[in-house]
């Protein structure tokens, strides 16, 4: 035992390394059990055709939904995965199946719709993805006798397209949204403050989501700029943010303080992202819809209409 003196047990045995460097360790073989619960020959009759595929657990909870131009190749493919080349969740899920159902679709773009259905429907325990559309926000921009006023909702109804003076936009994917509004009010704020430092920041802009309520105001006296919130929301202009931050980034450069200024530069890469997938995005969706341009795209249509067109989410 000489060779372990002054080294951890771990590194002189190159346990730790093995630990580190290989697969996870199981105490006792794992085996798939997906064939004896089902049997093979429920694989071997799977349709080779589009459609969704259901799995519950031992108290008929559905705990995932899928969706396959191929019932039969995904579905096999569950039973064979490993600990050594899938995710954990993938494992603990198929530790959980007892019975799985299936229902064909014409289309795999059928099929696709169908998934979303049954997401916002069942809510399953191991889907993350489009499960709570009612987290999609809706923008509203409203004109006042000071300006303009900007707000956020994630409540669909909250506000009226017949509202004088006021537009709304959305739906839009909750993080992205909320990330971009944000940025949008300390890059407003900053404009009006380009010599404060870190320390002048307002409380309730320095964090990753803007606050509630939240309104921003932009006055009539800055036409220009009024004129450009209502074409970056309507997916009009691609140009706000150089905008925003002066020719080139003027405005940033002149802000004093280092880390207020890597603040609103990230907030401008925030705002050019959320107007891809935003504002955008909607406009492309709603050309191929029968929805107006000044229409706002419901929250679970919004998800299902991605879908449709075939954009990434």
């Amino acid at each position: 035992m000489t060779q372990f003196k002054n080294q951890p047990f771990f590194e002189a045995t190159g346990i730790m390394e093995d630990f580190i460097a290989g697969p996870q360790l199981w105490l006792f073989p794992w085996r798939n059990p997906l064939t004896a619960r089902l049997g093979r020959e429920y694989f071997l009759g799977l349709p080779r055709r589009p459609g969704v595929y259901l799995m519950r657990d031992k108290d008929g909870r559905v705990i995932y939904v899928g969706q396959s131009k191929n019932l039969r190749q995904r579905l096999d493919s569950y039973r064979y995965a490993r600990p050594e080349s899938s995710s954990r969740k993938v494992i603990r899920l198929i530790a959980r199946i007892s019975t799985i159902e299936i229902e064909l679709c014409p289309t795999a773009q059928a099929a696709m719709l169908r998934e979303n259905f049954l997401l916002r429907k069942y809510r399953p325990l191991f889907n993350t993805v489009n499960t709570h559309p009612e987290s999609h926000v809706f923008i509203r921009i409203r004109t006042e006798k000071e300006g303009l006023e900007v707000d956020y909702t994630n409540i669909q109804g909250t506000y009226s397209a017949n509202e004088p003076g006021a537009l709304i936009f959305g739906a839009f994917k909750s993080f992205p949204a909320r990330r971009g509004l944000l940025a949008l009010f300390r890059l407003f704020w900053s404009q009006s403050n380009l010599s404060a430092d870190r320390h002048s920041l307002p409380v309730h802009l320095n964090g990753q989501k803007p606050p509630r309520p939240f309104r921003l105001k932009i006055l009539t006296d800055n036409k220009r700029m009024a004129r450009k919130t209502f074409d970056y929301f309507s997916g009009k202009s691609d140009v706000l943010i150089n905008r925003l931050c002066g020719k080139s980034g003027q405005m940033l450069t002149s802000v004093e303080d280092p880390w207020l200024r890597d603040i609103l530069s990230e907030d401008r890469d925030a705002l050019t992202h959320f107007y891809r997938v935003g504002p955008a995005r909607n406009t492309q969706l709603k050309e191929g819809s029968p929805l107006s341009r000044k229409q706002p795209i419901g929250q679970a249509q919004l998800d299902d209409l991605l879908v449709t067109v075939n954009l990434s989410v």
